[in-house]
């Protein structure tokens, strides 16, 4: 009885906490894509965004105006004659996939239109009930329809469409009022097991229980066949967290959130601005030389 009262309401706080932690960053993670990033984008694109994307179209330009000099000078080299149509053609599909890569690296890139504050505020708590309750990472058993439902939700997140997401609550939480704090379902493993560890947990809340010893006296007892259920949930959570962990580092290194300690700082806004005017300067510089040198090589053709 005591081993029941102790190591599986222990067992049990542990899972649900792991479970509660991997749902938290899930959210965490959608809330930095779909919720914090467009808003920073967007503050970024007034301040310089706008501006710094002429010079890097102008940059561009001149890159693959260098390209076509380089073609064409190859082609003299090679003692042949200059196909501008074929050159153009290779150097337009090179800047294609210059863009796609750019386009690719861009982690938060999202061109719906943003919530107010009121409106980012409701979609982020109705959004997360949905999470906490319906993930499938942490929750099993649920219905095709609430899979589906749920799958609508992200999706209506994504897009920051606060009317899809209030429709989809109501549908999958149909008794619940806004005073109401969401609860997050039993984490589903084996129904059989599910159960016998419900009834221990139930023994345990008639006890005061001390889970940190518990914790520091496990190591010291056989480990049960229904333990091992639970430790291997308890770990498979972990490593999600650790994965999911990742993404987060990732997409905070990314921009426009390593563009933050620049919007931040009015210094450093002006000098970067002063830095892409000096950048713009040479570009137009370049491109008149560049267009020269095309005109001499067709020339020299002739």
């Amino acid at each position: 009885m005591l081993r029941e009262q102790t190591f599986y309401g222990w067992l049990e706080k542990e899972l649900a906490d792991r479970a509660y932690a991997l749902v938290t960053l899930y959210e965490e993670r959608d809330r930095l894509l779909y919720s914090d990033a467009p808003a920073l984008r967007q503050k970024y694109m007034d301040a310089i965004g706008v501006y710094e994307n002429e010079v890097l179209k102008t940059e561009l330009e001149v890159s693959m105006l260098r390209r076509k000099c380089e073609l064409m000078q190859a082609a003299l080299n090679r003692r042949e004659s200059i196909s501008l149509e074929e050159i153009e053609k290779k150097v337009t599909d090179e800047k294609k996939e210059k863009l796609q890569e750019l386009e690719a690296e861009d982690k938060t890139r999202n061109d719906y239109p943003q919530l107010g504050d009121e409106d980012s505020v409701e979609i982020q708590k109705l959004y997360h009930n949905i999470v906490s309750t319906f993930h499938p990472a942490v929750n099993t058993g649920e219905s095709d329809t609430e899979k589906e439902l749920y799958e609508k939700a992200v999706e209506a997140y994504r897009n920051q469409n606060l009317e899809s997401v209030r429709m989809i609550h109501k549908m999958l939480f149909p008794h619940h009022s806004d005073e109401q704090i969401s609860v997050s379902r039993p984490v589903g493993i084996e129904e059989k097991s599910v159960k016998r560890r419900s009834n221990y947990s139930k023994k345990a809340l008639l006890v005061e229980t001390d889970y940190a010893l518990a914790k520091k006296l496990y190591p010291f007892f056989v480990r049960l066949e229904e333990d091992c259920v639970i430790l291997n949930a308890i770990d498979g959570y972990s490593e999600k967290m650790k994965a999911v962990e990742s993404e987060i580092a990732d997409i905070r290194l990314s921009f426009p959130f390593n563009a933050e300690a620049t919007l931040n700082s009015v210094v450093k806004t002006d000098a970067y601005l002063s830095e892409l005017r000096s950048r713009a300067s040479r570009c137009e510089k370049e491109k008149e030389e560049l267009e020269r040198q095309v005109d001499k090589l067709l020339h020299k053709e002739l």
